[in-house]
C-alpha cells in the first residue's frame, strides 16, 4: 500500500509532467506564429536555439516551484512573502545554468533582476498558490482532470492559466531586452522582442482556452482579455 507521502509525490510528479507538456505546447504555438512573419525569419533563426533552451529553463524552474510549493503544503505552511523571496533566490541558480548553456556567438546577456523581480515573484506566488489549492482538494482516487474541476471553476482555471502565462510573457520580454547584439543586428532586436511578446500573448489565449475546454468541455466560454 502506498504511503500518503508517496501518493503526494506521485501527484507532484504528474503536475510537473503536465506543466512540461503545457510549456512545450505553448512554445510550439508561439514559434508557429512567429514563423509566419517574413520580416522575422532571420532574427528567429538566430534566436531559435535561445528560445529552445529558454523553454527547458522554464520547465526546470516550474519544477522547482511545484516541488517547493508541495513542501509548503505538506508542512501546513502558507505562500507568503518570505516563501516567495526564498524561491526567487533559488530560481537564480536555474538562470545561471541557462546562461552557461547559451553560448551563441555575438550575443551578450546581462540579467538585470531589478527589471523583472516583481513580475517573477508574482508568477511564483500565483503558481505556488494554484499548486497548494489543487493538492489540498485532490483526492487520491481522482484523476488530475477531476481534481482541477473540484478545485477551480472553469472561469477561475482559465484566469489562473492566463495570469501565469502573462507574467511569463512579461518576464521574457524583459529578459530579451537584456540581450546585447552588435550592429547591425541590434536594430531589429526591439522589433523582434515586441513581435515575440505579441505572439506569446496571442498564444496565451489559445492555450488557456484549449486547456479549459479539454477539462470542462467545449460548452464553457470564458470572456478573453
Amino acid at each position: 500500500m502506498e504511503t500518503r507521502e508517496a501518493k503526494l509525490m506521485d501527484k507532484v510528479e504528474e503536475l510537473c509532467s503536465r506543466d512540461k507538456d503545457f510549456l512545450y505546447k505553448f512554445s510550439k504555438i508561439t514559434l508557429q506564429r512567429l514563423s509566419g512573419i517574413s520580416l522575422l525569419a532571420r532574427p528567429l533563426q538566430i534566436f531559435k536555439k535561445r528560445m529552445d533552451i529558454n523553454v527547458m529553463k522554464e520547465v526546470e524552474k516550474d519544477r522547482l516551484i511545484v516541488e517547493l510549493a508541495s513542501a509548503v503544503f505538506r508542512r501546513g505552511g502558507e505562500v507568503g512573502p518570505a516563501y516567495v523571496d526564498e524561491v526567487f533566490e533559488k530560481t537564480k541558480d536555474v538562470d545561471r545554468e541557462y546562461i552557461r548553456k547559451l553560448s551563441l556567438p555575438l550575443v551578450s546577456i546581462e540579467v538585470r533582476y531589478e527589471d523583472f523581480a516583481d513580475i517573477r515573484k508574482q508568477r511564483i506566488g500565483c503558481l505556488s498558490r494554484a499548486v497548494c489549492s489543487l493538492l489540498s482538494s485532490w483526492d487520491d482516487s481522482e484523476s488530475f482532470e477531476d481534481a482541477v474541476k473540484t478545485t477551480f471553476s472553469a472561469e477561475r482555471f482559465h484566469e489562473t492559466i492566463t495570469d501565469i502565462l502573462h507574467l511569463f510573457n512579461l518576464e521574457t520580454m524583459k529578459l530579451n531586452r537584456s540581450i546585447k547584439l552588435p550592429p547591425p543586428f541590434h536594430r531589429g532586436m526591439e522589433s523582434f522582442t515586441e513581435a515575440l511578446f505579441e505572439a506569446m500573448e496571442e498564444s496565451t489565449k489559445e492555450v488557456a482556452d484549449g486547456c479549459m475546454q479539454k477539462i470542462y468541455g467545449a460548452a464553457n466560454n470564458v470572456q478573453r482579455r
